[in-house]
């Protein structure tokens, strides 16, 4: 676990943020992780062990819960249109409801069959849903209810992970797998029957180099990417390694290319991992987790994407990591302007490191937290003159979090109206969206800490007005 106060000061420090960026000067310089509209990353909050899939036009990535904690109790995905405006909606899982503390690493495909399939790591065992439409509801997709692939399989073997891929001739594989305590193992891969919760013959051992979990398989001009994570979650050594066969079983040969992504020099980028990756308009994209800055120990990911290039060879090249990040295109229409970015904000009582300012920064990396002694926090955007207000959007440290909370408007900062108000009834989702049309000059957000309000911290990442 990473609990040296020098390498924790290390992530704050603007000199070794200075020096990376020199390091890393090129087309894409990285920028700077606390930078205003930084890309990275490009959803709020934490999450982790990403798998993106798009169908009928929209975008699903499907995370891992960081609660805080190794998973959660709740199954999240986010989508979207166009890669910017983002919804993240509760999922049910394909397991039962009773007792299931840790919910990690889904993944999802869609069958020959036009059905969709997830692979869930619950209680270090795979089991396998199915559904009908990317948000479910989904299902068991075995006849009984119980694991697809269960502990005692290969008790050897941390069965976590899984990742299914579809050959071009519609043959489609599984792989899962990671070592215990911490510790590289093998993997498996298994060739799947059309129903994607048999095997055609018996799944095997698989051992690509430096494999520890998080395995992903990409297919480009006829070669097979196994791509993994390897070292240890949160801390410095966990990076991203691949190897590269003519078969999706291999036998694996790892270039010298690999890792392509590791801990940044400022360590602002730390411990990046568990990957997916999004084609999209003959572009590669990598969808991983990084944690948030600065370091607040295990399980406090958030989501980042870079470019992912291959070269003359056919192999991938080493990926920068970025705080702007790399976005796919997808379409040309305006965003209307956020009123609130760089606007003054003044608030009842803010934490260290977690400022007024980081509000309206347009910066998924940043937040501001009240001050634990605040019993009634609260903060207020000036957009500096009298403004029509359309739509109010508010991010909340957590998505699967209870929160009270209240919106107020003024254009003199004296008499306030009401705009919106969950001060009662407890409520969570991101983000918390308002549209109302009013003139103002001021918006005012409150917070209500309580006992139906199970919010560790009373924090927000953005607030945007339209």
């Amino acid at each position: 676990m990473f609990r040296n106060l020098s390498l924790i000061l290390a992530l704050v420090l603007p000199a070794c943020a200075a020096a990376a960026e020199s390091e890393n000067a090129g087309p894409n310089p990285p920028g700077q992780w606390d930078a205003p509209q930084a890309g990275n990353p490009f959803v709020p909050g934490y999450w982790a062990d990403p798998t993106i899939i798009v169908h009928d036009d929209t975008f699903y990535i499907y995370v891992t819960t960081d609660g805080p904690g190794w998973g959660a109790n709740e199954l999240t995905v986010w989508h979207s249109k166009d890669f910017k405006n983002w919804t993240n909606t509760v999922l049910n899982w394909p397991g039962r409801d009773d007792g299931f503390t840790n919910v990690w690493a889904p993944d999802v495909i869609e069958g020959t069959d036009g059905r969709f399939y997830m692979y869930i790591s619950i209680n270090h065992e795979i089991w396998a849903g199915v559904a009908d439409h990317p948000l479910g509801p989904w299902r068991n997709a075995l006849d009984e209810d119980k694991p697809f692939i269960a502990l005692d399989f290969d008790p050897e073997v941390h069965h976590i992970d899984a990742n299914a891929f579809i050959d071009d001739d519609g043959q489609p594989y599984l792989y899962w797998g990671s070592g215990w305590e911490w510790e590289r193992g093998p993997g498996y891969v298994g060739l799947l029957a059309d129903d994607m919760v048999s095997f055609t013959k018996p799944p095997r051992r698989t051992h690509p180099p430096h494999f520890f979990e998080g395995p992903y398989m990409l297919k480009r001009d006829g070669r097979y990417f196994l791509m993994y994570s390897d070292g240890k979650v949160s801390e410095p050594s966990y990076k991203i390694r691949y190897s590269y066969s003519k078969s999706p079983t291999g036998p694996w040969t790892e270039p010298e290319q690999s890792p392509i992504l590791v801990t940044s020099a400022d360590r602002t980028v730390f411990g990046p991992g568990h990957h997916s990756v999004l084609q999209w308009k003959g572009d590669y994209y990598l969808v991983y987790h990084r944690d948030a800055n600065p370091f607040m120990g295990m399980a406090h990911r958030q989501l980042c994407i870079d470019r992912l290039v291959f070269n003359k060879d056919n192999l991938i090249e080493r990926v920068v990591p970025t705080h702007r990040g790399a976005f796919p295109q997808v379409t040309d229409d305006q965003q209307p302007a956020n009123l609130a970015f760089g606007a003054k904000v003044t608030a009842s009582s803010a934490a260290e490191n977690y400022e007024a300012e980081r509000l309206v920064d347009d910066n998924y990396g940043t937040r501001w937290s009240a001050a634990e002694s605040d019993e009634s926090p609260s903060l207020t955007i000036d957009l500096g003159e009298v403004k029509t207000t359309r739509r109010i959007e508010i991010f909340p440290e957590y998505a699967t979090k209870y929160y009270k909370y209240k919106v107020e408007t003024s254009s003199d900062g004296e008499r306030w109206k009401g705009y919106s108000d969950s001060s009662t009834a407890a409520s969570r989702g991101m983000p918390w969206v308002h549209e109302k049309d009013t003139d103002a000059r001021y918006v005012r957000v409150s917070l209500f800490p309580g006992e139906d309000v199970d919010a560790p911290r009373q924090s927000l990442w953005e607030v945007k007005v339209y």
